[in-house]
Formats: C-alpha cells, sequence, structure tokens
C-alpha cells in the first residue's frame, strides 16, 4: 500500500512540474481567472454593466467547453511525458 501511494505521489509530482508546457492548463487558468474577475471588474467600473450581462457568463462557460474539448483532442501524451 505504501509504495502505491508513493509511485502516485510521484507521478502526480511529475505532471506538476511539466503543466506549465500544458496549452489545457493555461487555457482553463487563464478561463478561471478572468471569471472570478469580472463580478470584481462589474463593481468598480460601472461601464462595463453593459457589457457583462448574465448571458454573457454563460456564453463564456461554452466557449470553456469547446476549448477543453477541441484541446482534449489535440492531447495525445500525460504531462510527464512532454
Amino acid at each position: 500500500m505504501i509504495n502505491w501511494f508513493k509511485d502516485k505521489y510521484v507521478t502526480i509530482l511529475a505532471d506538476l512540474r511539466r503543466a506549465h508546457v500544458s496549452a489545457t492548463v493555461w487555457v482553463n487558468g487563464l478561463a478561471l481567472t478572468a471569471l472570478e474577475a469580472l463580478p470584481f471588474l462589474k463593481e468598480n467600473f460601472p461601464e462595463l454593466q453593459d457589457y457583462v450581462s448574465p448571458d454573457f457568463y454563460r456564453q463564456a462557460m461554452t466557449v470553456i467547453v469547446v476549448a477543453n474539448i477541441i484541446l482534449r483532442f489535440k492531447t495525445n501524451s500525460a504531462l510527464r511525458n512532454k
């Protein structure tokens, strides 16, 4: 059991060390940052109220899902192998 856990730990660390080369990690990181920042921006910059409607969030999530599907088809190896 301990060897299995150690092997999984080593595998996860190898993936994390190479995460910066993954387009999927970058797209999801940027999308998360943008979607988390939007409420703050709407609150502090009232002129954005017209551009960021509730429908905008739905459209943004659709774009993120489609981008993830495309990137998943593009991906053919584990992060540790890149």
